[in-house]
């Protein structure tokens, strides 16, 4: 679905965030993006959510440079993609039925089709009692549930991840990394940007699971776990 080959992303002429990065992102996968702080996850994800350019190498989807997207392009590959950040990222001004609704309105859904896809996923995702609360209101693992409701309510191709489960204990993170294999076990292709490589091995067996590791820009571990 996506690949990079040879991919390298340089600030102020001599400090690569990425260097010779090359690999390979298909639908289905469950992939864990590991790694210090400063090693490059942030700088990959801006790349695959088109935020940022490659300074070099070729990065490609469905064997189209990514690179070479007009507008119309670039919106339609917006269309499939979910981002879930770490600080949720939620409006507070809006209850938690219209937070889940933003995508499927800049998309233009009509309320008949926005109203039967927030549905289901307030109900998928255990949120339903809360669709008229704020966000100001329901707890940190709640936030983050809605926050991953809001990322797939459009139904993407890929979810990217960063440090989703920073902000939660225990008990929540391992309630969003069972979210994220369910995704993935239903065809979504989801990464997931993390520091701590003690939560890979809370993913039930149930999955399979890839393990990319980038230090200081590089991949030093690419393998399936």
């Amino acid at each position: 679905m996506i690949s990079l080959k040879h991919v390298y992303k340089t600030y102020d002429s001599d400090r690569h965030a990425l260097r010779d990065i090359s690999f390979s992102l298909n639908s289905q996968e469950l992939i864990f993006l590991t790694g210090p702080s400063g090693a490059g996850k942030t700088t990959l994800f801006k790349l695959l959510s088109l935020q940022e350019k490659t300074s070099s190498g070729e990065l490609s989807c469905h064997n189209k440079s990514m690179s070479d997207f007009n507008l119309k392009q670039m919106v339609e590959y917006r269309r499939k993609l979910g981002i879930v950040f770490q600080d949720f990222r939620l409006m507070t001004e809006l209850n938690i039925f219209d937070n889940i609704a933003v995508p499927l309105k800049i998309q233009k859904y009509s309320k008949k089709e926005i109203s039967f896809a927030v549905e289901s996923v307030l109900e998928r995702f255990g949120l339903a009692e809360h669709a008229k609360s704020f966000p100001d209101y329901i707890s940190g693992g709640e936030k983050q549930r809605v926050a991953i409701a809001r990322a797939v309510v459009h139904k993407p191709d890929l979810l990217i991840a960063d440090e989703p489960t920073g902000n939660l204990d225990r008990k929540n993170a391992l309630s969003v990394l069972s979210i994220f294999q369910d995704l993935s076990a239903q065809g979504v292709a989801v990464m997931i940007a993390t520091h701590d490589e003690e939560f890979l091995k809370s993913t039930s067996s149930r999955t399979s699971i890839r393990q990319i590791h980038l230090d200081a820009g590089q991949v030093l571990k690419d393998q399936s776990l």
